[in-house]
């Protein structure tokens, strides 16, 4: 199979990275094809990009359609120009020259349905914040901080969920997963998606020996992180495929609980905004109950779901 690998980029207002992202596409070992899909800047980013960058395919949209559903634009663009990999990468990050092809290498010999570099910050001297987590502070990473204390580091290590700053997606995971599920807006719906892919028998990874730099802040946007961040938290816990109902059940009472002693601490300081931000997660949540079985039973079946492939 001839590697044909297209790069999905969702931008907003996104000024400040576009040389470091798209220039360091140029400088992949690797040949990339990117594709840019804008989720309404109100900045230059679309004609700065349109002129600097005449080898990405844009997409302009005329209203912000949220992370998932922007690069499920780039993703079905890219399969019907014959893609075979598909590298998801945030705005505000940036490759090095081998990073896709090392990637490229551990996913097709070891057939792995999604795989990630190491995560670092900006300035590269850090791990990012939620890379920390996934890759090292969970318990069942022991296996790499042991062989990275040792000095004994294998190609990949398999893993749970790791955030879509950067994704390499093979072809065949997207004709069996599918794209993003529509009924996540921004935060969360790359947890889901890994709850997909393991749902379905696939394989998550990181490559110890790739890097990419993510140049944000703990939690990005915080005034975005803010306004969605209730509703992708019990979106996340319910949309889950893989959980049984008893241990709903007992992460439910954990998620409610944290929310009202968040919601108490906010109204003792009058934080009217912050308040009313976990309401309004609270009742979108309840108001797209349906929507989200509706949705958790097409996800149960293997096809090109949420994605317009097959036309």
């Amino acid at each position: 199979m001839e590697v044909k690998v297209f790069c999905i980029i969702v931008t907003y207002n996104a000024m400040k990275w576009i040389d470091k992202c798209l220039g360091s596409l140029r400088t992949s070992s690797m040949k990339v094809m990117p594709i840019i899909i804008d989720n309404c800047s109100t900045d230059e980013s679309v004609n700065y990009i349109t002129t600097n960058y005449p080898e990405a395919h844009l997409i302009i949209n005329k209203k912000n359609k949220g992370f998932g559903q922007a690069n499920n634009q780039g993703i079905e663009y890219a399969y019907k120009q014959g893609a075979s990999h598909f590298f998801l990468l945030n705005q505000d990050a940036w490759i090095l020259s081998d990073t896709i092809e090392k990637l490229i290498y551990i996913q097709d010999k070891y057939f792995i349905d999604l795989i990630s570099p190491i995560h670092l910050n900006g300035a590269g001297d850090l791990l990012d914040y939620n890379n920390l987590n996934y890759l090292v502070i969970q318990d069942y990473n022991i296996e790499f901080v042991t062989d990275l204390i040792l000095k004994n580091l294998k190609p990949y290590y398999t893993i749970s969920n790791i955030n879509a700053a950067a994704w390499m997606i093979s072809k065949r995971t997207i004709e069996q997963i599918g794209g993003f599920d529509p009924v996540f807006f921004h935060y969360g719906e790359d947890e889901n998606y890994c709850n997909r892919v393991k749902f379905h028998n696939g394989k998550i990874a990181f490559v110890p020996d790739s890097f990419i730099y993510h140049d944000r802040l703990k939690f990005g946007n915080l005034e975005v992180f803010n306004k969605y961040s209730t509703y992708a938290s019990l979106l996340t816990l319910y949309a889950n495929i893989n959980n049984k109902f008893w241990s709903t059940i007992k992460m439910s009472v954990i998620i409610h609980l944290k929310h009202f002693i968040s919601a108490v601490k906010i109204l003792l300081k009058f934080d009217i905004k912050s308040f009313n931000s976990i309401l309004l997660g609270y009742f979108t949540f309840i108001a797209r109950i349906p929507k989200i079985y509706r949705n958790m039973k097409k996800n149960k079946i293997s096809g090109s779901n949420w994605l317009k492939i097959n036309s």
